[in-house]
């Protein structure tokens, strides 16, 4: 019995005719007419002249005297700048100056001795009385 119905299964069934006759089309009748064509594509405008105006050196920008999109001239003051870390390190360059001129004020004073010294050690050197490297510090501090 499993076997007929098996058998029974793998048979293909027949598909009869299909109902309700032939089947139905519809018809269009072409004529010639103008047509515009359009593409709507996503975008995006930028000016072709542009500048942009930034600030030469670093600090807080205190006023900005131009408008935006407003023609601005050669020379002309844009931004005014905190200028107080500007001073603070002018102060600091000119301490540094002060320093230097002395220490080039008090090595001229020492000149004359630091040459007669070298000039000491010199002889020394020759007998073995002070060692190379005395000798060498001594002329080189000279220059």
């Amino acid at each position: 019995m499993a076997g007929l119905l098996a058998v029974s299964a793998c048979k293909p069934k027949l598909a009869g005719p299909p109902p309700g006759g032939p089947a139905e089309v519809g018809t269009v009748t072409l004529k010639a007419q103008d047509l515009t064509l359009t593409t709507q594509l996503p975008g995006r405008t930028a000016a072709y002249l542009t500048a942009e105006i930034r600030p030469q050196v670093n600090g807080i920008v205190q006023l900005r005297t131009f408008e935006e999109g407003s023609f601005v001239h050669a020379g002309e003051l844009l931004y005014r700048i905190d200028a107080a870390p500007y001073e603070a390190s002018l102060s600091q360059t000119k301490a540094a100056l002060a320093t230097a001129e002395a220490d080039l004020a008090t090595a001229e004073a020492s000149l004359p001795s630091l040459k007669s010294k070298v000039e000491r050690y010199r002889g020394l050197l020759e007998i073995h009385a002070v060692g190379q490297q005395d000798y060498d510090e001594t002329a080189g501090s000279l220059d």
